[in-house]
């Protein structure tokens, strides 16, 4: 395509996109204008309410007012009041003016000076004329169902277009002296208060407003297209050196790319990188090893180069990581694992491993390499951090244990006190020695549960792991806390055995975690649902609660460190943030289910370490 052509689609596309944009620009400032003055009539309805709301509460304060009967105000036939109607020592006639006839009466008089019309309401009126409309209808309802102003467009008689706003009418003290007869309390809803302004001052003001807009849009449009296509006629009168200022470009990017094939070999092995770089050939031997390979195994180059990459390995893991290397020779993509590296001082060192094809630029297999990161340190703060965890793990089942230990120590105290008694029969005595025993073995069994949940454990190395023995072996450490909290515990199983690849540790520490977490969000008790199943090629562990749930702001910083919405003092904000970087690092996925007063569910994935076994022969 020639480079003339070329500037007339780019400057076709340009304008295309400058047209889109300015029309776009225009859309969304046109509607700021018409939201700008529908804002303006909501504050205008929320000023009248409260004016009226105030004079309301003004004339209850007073138990009405009276006024002289005149031929604009008359008795109210509606207001069941002995003392409604009164006569002055001078004959003057008087009417008791209370707040829902002062209302109408203001309605009158803004209707004939300002056009606004107020209305009262309510689902059950006394006076006919104060029916509710559909409009209305609906706002009283929302009103029931705990909202406090109802606002939009409508249509009134005569087509005329009005916007309104009604707010409740909340029972307050000065009103009980009236409508406590009907049933009302202090703060029960008693109606509505409806106000009507005529939209048309702001369909004006908003047409003045979009005709401004779309004279500045256009004449910004106009100038833009303008200077665009000004400068591309320039633009296409130097076509012509332009052309050989492309050509010559591309032959300098034909030099650009041979001298880049080279480059790309050697950015493969950059020598400054801090991570293990290692590129082998098809057979696995290895062609690189970059200096952080040497410092961190010990082995300088000219050691390792073309000796097989799995012989830097323990015995144990070598089939392992030959079988990887040959998986990555067939199949697309990278593999990453984490395997022990032997070093010169004979110690094995914790790699994780990326390991991805190397091709020519045909697309042929000429090599692999692996970059590896020392986990060593990772390790280290992880169990620090597990340390730590456990530690305020145990000083939630602390109150718990105690009152399991003390229990059995009762029953033990008790039979032993039996058993200073000589005159004790010999069956007595041995059910004495039974409970002792019992008691005994009881207290022993929650202490055992106890001290191996708290004593330390290095990282371990990824094994096969069932995680239905890893829960169960999770909730016999957490179950006296349970049962203390009345608290229901159902297990639900499929029918075959599902394994995963784990640090066995660190998976029971996530499941203690997710446990006590549910728990406590049960402090009244309730039922706990522990779900273990096959979902595809994934492990599905679900931990359901009935508890008091999860706000729906809360979910998205549940699994933030340190966040947490437990008292001072009753959380260290680590629990599920824990849990979140131990299953990523298992390569699964936790998300979580939250209704308030329904309860949660967290739901943990691991992929399958291999698929069940199958019942068929």
């Amino acid at each position: 395509m020639s480079l003339k052509r070329q500037i007339v689609i780019f400057l076709g596309f340009l304008s295309a996109l400058l047209i889109g944009a300015t029309l776009l620009s225009f859309a969304l400032s046109a509607g700021r204008v018409e939201g700008h003055h529908r804002h303006l009539a909501h504050e205008m309805g929320v000023t009248f309410f409260k004016q009226l709301v105030l004079t309301r509460r003004w004339n209850a304060l007073h138990n009405g007012v009276y006024v002289p009967v005149t031929d604009l105000i008359a008795p109210n036939p509606y207001l069941d009041d002995p003392a409604r109607d009164v006569v002055t020592r001078d004959g003057v006639e008087l009417t008791k003016i209370n707040p829902a006839y002062m209302t109408r009466l203001l309605s009158d008089m803004a209707a004939d000076y300002e056009g606004v019309r107020f209305k009262i309401t309510s689902l059950e009126p006394l006076n006919p004329l104060n029916a509710a409309d559909d409009w209305e209808r609906a706002a009283l309802v929302a009103f029931e169902a705990g909202a406090h102003e109802y606002a939009g467009l409508a249509e009134e008689e005569g087509g005329h277009e009005t916007f309104r706003f009604m707010g409740a009418l909340i029972t307050e003290k000065p009103c009980l002296a009236c409508h406590e007869r009907d049933g009302y309390r202090i703060g029960s809803v008693r109606g509505g208060i409806r106000v009507s302004l005529p939209y048309e001052p702001f369909r004006t003001a908003i047409g003045a407003g979009v005709m401004q807009l779309r004279i500045g849009h256009l004449g910004f449009l106009a100038t833009v297209l303008v200077l665009i296509w000004g400068a591309g006629w320039l633009l296409w009168r130097q076509a012509a050196q332009v052309e050989g200022l492309n050509a010559r470009t591309r032959r300098l990017n034909r030099e650009l790319h041979a001298k880049t094939e080279v480059e790309r070999h050697l950015a493969s092995v950059v020598e400054s990188a801090s991570d293990l770089l290692v590129s082998t050939d098809t057979d696995g031997r290895i062609l690189s090893w970059n200096r952080a390979a040497a410092r961190l195994t010990g082995y300088p180059a000219d050691v390792v180069m073309h000796r097989g990459f799995s012989e830097l390995f323990p015995e144990t893991e070598r089939p392992e990581v030959e079988m990887a290397l040959s998986r990555v020779t067939v199949l697309p993509g990278s593999l990453s694992e984490e395997w022990t590296l032997s070093t010169a001082s004979g110690e094995g060192l914790a790699v994780s491993w990326t390991i991805a094809p190397m091709s020519s630029e045909d697309g042929t297999l000429i090599g692999m390499v692996a970059a590896g990161r020392d986990l060593t340190e990772r390790y280290r703060m992880q169990s620090e951090l597990l340390r730590s965890q456990k530690l305020a793990a145990l000083g939630v089942m602390a109150g718990g244990i105690a009152h399991e230990i003390r229990n059995p120590l009762a029953v033990c105290s008790s039979a032993a006190q039996f058993l200073l008694d000589d005159s004790l029969e010999p069956e007595l005595q041995r059910e004495c020695v039974e409970k002792t025993i019992a008691g005994v073995g009881k207290a022993s069994e929650i202490i055992e549960n106890l001290l191996r949940f708290a004593r330390p454990c290095a990282v371990e190395k990824m094994t096969l792991v069932e995680p239905l023995a890893l829960l169960k072996q999770a909730l016999s450490v957490v179950s006296h806390q349970a049962q203390i909290a009345r608290i229901e515990v159902e297990m639900q199983v499929g029918d075959r055995p599902l394994r995963a690849r784990g640090v066995p540790s660190l998976l029971e520490q996530a499941f203690i975690n997710l446990l006590l977490n549910a728990m406590a969000a049960m402090p009244a008790g309730g039922r706990l649902t522990i779900a273990v199943d096959q979902d595809g090629d994934e492990v599905s562990v679900q931990i359901s609660d009935t508890g008091v749930g999860i706000h729906a702001a809360d979910l998205l910083r549940i699994f933030d460190p340190f966040y947490t919405r437990s008292p001072i003092g009753q959380g260290t904000g680590l629990g599920l943030s824990i849990c979140y970087s131990i299953i990523e690092q298992h390569r699964g996925r936790i998300d979580v289910q939250s209704e308030v007063g329904v309860g949660t569910c967290f739901h943990v994935r691991l992929p399958l370490a291999e698929p069940p076994c199958s019942d068929e022969a």
